[in-house]
């Protein structure tokens, strides 16, 4: 198995993701933590939002290096980053943290620290899975 595919799937195994109907109480392949989720890998591996945004701070640091001004290089850049998941819900802080860098660099009057701290902070309120049942992502 590839590193590409293991950053699209399952954490534990790589293997493709379900998303079921209804919530069902999952326990946390890494941290055991209990809560409902509607997703779990076809071998039956959960891993919360918590353990599966693990390295989410590293965005922040990117973005207060990144100096490019166009969103899209930004967030390319971000999806680079080892804790970066297809189906994770750190996309709910990528898109937000990335235009808002792109603002600062361009000119933007902002406190891009201030500003990063609450999308995270936002971001991280939107459960993951959310896209997928809620029909409209979270990033957005």
């Amino acid at each position: 198995m590839n590193d590409t595919s293991m950053k699209d799937e399952c954490l534990i195994c790589g293997a493709p993701l379900k998303y079921l109907e209804t919530e069902q109480q999952m326990e946390c392949a890494i941290c055991h933590k209990k809560e409902n989720s509607n997703t779990v890998c076809r071998n039956g591996h959960y891993v919360c939002n918590e353990c599966h945004t693990g390295g989410m701070d590293s965005i922040i640091g990117l973005c207060l290096s990144e100096k490019s001004k166009n969103p899209i290089e930004i967030i390319q850049k971000m999806m680079d980053l080892p804790f970066f998941h297809m189906h994770g819900p750190e996309h709910h802080v990528m898109v937000g943290s990335a235009l808002l860098t792109a603002y600062k660099n361009a000119g933007g009057k902002i406190d891009l620290p201030k500003a990063l701290s609450e999308m995270q902070a936002r971001g991280k309120k939107v459960p993951g899975g959310a896209c997928g049942f809620w029909g409209a992502c979270g990033a957005g």
